[in-house]
C-alpha cells in the first residue's frame, strides 16, 4: 500500500470519499456528456481506490458508483427505481467491469509490491556481498602485517635496536587501522539504526579541529597542512566527538586519494546563519559526476590507496545530517576536491559559555 498502512475503517471512508467526488464530476458532466462517459468517471474512481487501498474498499467503491449513477443520473432521477429495463444491464456490466478493473488493480499493485521486495532483497544481497569481501581484503592485509611482525619478533633473537622498533611501529600503525575499520562498520550500523544520540554542547571549532589533526598526526607525517579558521567564528552546539570524526574522516579520505606530498586544507567561515566547513585538496579531483556517488555506501574510487570500506564519507552524510547540516563534494580549479559540510548556529550561547570560549 503506497502512502504508508492505513486502518480499515479510515481506507472505507476513503472509497466513500473518491466516489462522492467522482460523483461531483458527473454531476458537471450531467447533460453535457453521454452515459458511458459517466460511468467511465466511476470506473476511474474504482481504480483508483483499488490501487491504494486494496479489494475491500475498490469492492464498496463499485457498488456505491453503480447506485449513485442509478439514484443521481438514470431517470426517474433521485430514486432507485428504473424505468427503463436496459439499465438494469448497464448496471450489470457496469458493476462487473469495476469489479475486474478493482481486480486488475490491486493484482497489479501486489505484482509492484513484490517486484520492489524482491529489488529490495537483491541490493541487499549486493551490499552484503561487497561488505564481506571489503572486510576479509581489508582485514586480511593489516592482519597479515601484524602476523609477519610479531613472528619475526619470536623468531629473530639478533635484531637490532632500530629493527625491533620499527617491526612494533608496524604492529601498532596496522593495529590502529584495524581499529579505525571496526570503527567505521561499527558507526555505520548504529547511525543507520538512529541509536546514536547527539552529546551537543558548545564548542570551538578550532579546537575540534585541532584534535582532529592530534589523531591523525602519525599518518599525515610531513604531508603540508594549513588551516584557516576565521576570527568571527562563534561557538557551535554540537557533538565535539562525532564532528571531529567527520573532520577525521575527510582528512584519511584526502590522505587515500591524493599524493604524499599533496597539500590539504582546512577552512572555517561564517555563511549566513551557518558555519561551513571545508576540507581541501590538490589531488586528482572527482571524476565528473561523481559529486554525490562519492557518498554512497562502500563506494571506493580506483585510486584509492589502502584498506577501507568506502563508509567514511557515508558516515560524515550522516552525522552532519543529524546536525541538521548538509555535506557535499565538488572538483576544484584547476585541480583537486573540496568536501564542505554546514553547521548551524540559530542558537546564541549562554553568555557564561560565551565569555569562555573568547578568553
Amino acid at each position: 500500500m503506497t502512502g504508508g498502512r492505513r486502518s480499515p475503517a479510515k481506507s472505507y471512508l476513503w472509497a466513500a470519499s473518491v466516489v462522492a467526488a467522482c460523483t461531483l464530476v458527473c454531476a458537471a458532466m450531467f447533460h453535457r456528456f453521454d452515459d458511458s462517459n459517466l460511468i467511465m468517471v466511476y470506473l476511474l474512481g474504482v481504480a483508483f481506490v483499488a490501487s491504494r487501498h486494496g479489494r475491500g474498499p475498490s469492492a464498496l467503491a463499485a457498488c456505491l458508483s453503480v447506485a449513485l449513477f442509478d439514484f443521481f443520473y438514470v431517470p426517474p432521477h433521485f430514486t432507485f427505481t428504473v424505468a427503463d429495463t436496459q439499465y438494469v444491464v448497464t448496471f450489470a456490466v457496469m458493476l462487473v467491469v469495476a469489479l475486474l478493473v478493482s481486480t486488475l488493480a490491486v493484482r497489479a499493485r501486489d505484482q509492484a509490491a513484490s517486484a520492489q521486495q524482491a529489488r529490495l532483497a537483491v541490493e541487499q544481497e549486493r551490499l552484503r556481498n561487497i561488505l564481506l569481501s571489503s572486510v576479509s581484503h581489508d582485514f586480511r592485509t593489516p592482519l597479515a602485517s601484524i602476523t609477519g611482525a610479531v613472528t619475526c619478533l619470536l623468531q629473530e633473537k639478533s635484531l637490532d635496536a632500530a629493527a625491533e622498533r620499527d617491526l612494533k611501529e608496524t604492529i601498532r600503525e596496522e593495529a590502529e587501522r584495524l581499529n579505525r575499520l571496526v570503527t567505521n562498520l561499527l558507526d555505520m550500523t548504529r547511525l543507520e539504526s538512529g541509536s546514536v544520540e547527539l552529546r551537543r554542547d558548545w564548542d570551538s571549532l578550532e579546537e575540534v579541529v585541532g584534535s582532529a589533526l592530534a589523531r591523525l598526526g602519525g599518518r599525515l607525517g610531513r604531508r603540508p597542512v594549513e588551516t584557516g579558521i576565521a576570527a568571527d567564528l562563534p561557538l557551535v552546539r554540537i557533538d565535539a566527538a562525532l564532528i571531529e570524526q567527520v573532520l577525521v574522516n575527510l582528512l584519511e579520505n584526502a590522505l587515500k586519494y591524493t599524493p604524499p606530498d599533496c597539500r590539504i586544507r582546512i577552512e572555517a567561515v561564517r555563511q549566513g546563519k551557518d558555519v561551513r566547513v571545508t576540507v581541501a585538496d590538490e589531488g586528482p579531483g572527482l571524476p565528473p559526476g561523481e559529486e554525490e556517488r562519492v557518498f554512497a555506501k562502500f563506494y571506493r574510487a580506483g585510486s584509492a590507496s589502502g584498506p577501507g570500506f568506502g563508509l567514511g564519507l557515508p558516515i560524515c552524510r550522516a552525522i552532519v545530517a543529524a546536525h541538521g547540516g548538509r555535506i557535499w563534494a565538488e572538483s576544484l580549479r584547476p585541480h583537486g576536491a573540496g568536501f564542505h559540510f554546514t553547521l548551524a548556529t540559530e542558537d546564541e550561547p549562554p553568555v557564561s559559555v560565551a565569555s569562555a570560549g573568547n578568553g
